[in-house]
């Protein structure tokens, strides 16, 4: 198996995972959305098809709420000031990532590997 090819793979494993994690609660849609988002090239996966342009929407949405490591450069008090906005913000992108992620995973089992 070529480099690209694993790489390739990779990059699909780590897609599938995000998706299964974010419908198990163990992430949430807007961080999902945006790790997805940085591995659809490496996957060889066109952001602009359905399903994946869902992340797409979700990211530029809310592309102004930190999430992961960024937490860690504000404040308590800030994170406070903004919580309620950030969970509606949160709810609003699973309203629409749950069912993008239901059919990426049907996607990925779906569509194998290609090389044009």
């Amino acid at each position: 198996m070529s480099i690209d090819m694993m790489h390739i793979e990779r990059c699909r494993s780590e897609i599938l995972s995000t998706a299964q994690r974010m419908l198990d609660g163990d992430c949430s849609y807007i961080e999902g959305s945006r790790t997805i988002l940085q591995k659809l090239e490496g996957a060889r996966i066109d952001s602009r098809q359905r399903p994946f342009v869902a992340f797409s929407a979700i990211d530029s949405e809310t592309d102004e709420i930190p999430v992961g490591n960024q937490l860690e450069h504000w404040s308590d008090a800030s994170i406070a000031r903004f919580r309620l906005n950030w969970d509606a913000a949160e709810a609003w992108a699973q309203k629409y990532g749950e069912a993008a992620c239901r059919e990426t995973i049907s996607w990925l089992d779906g569509n194998p590997i290609t090389f044009r």
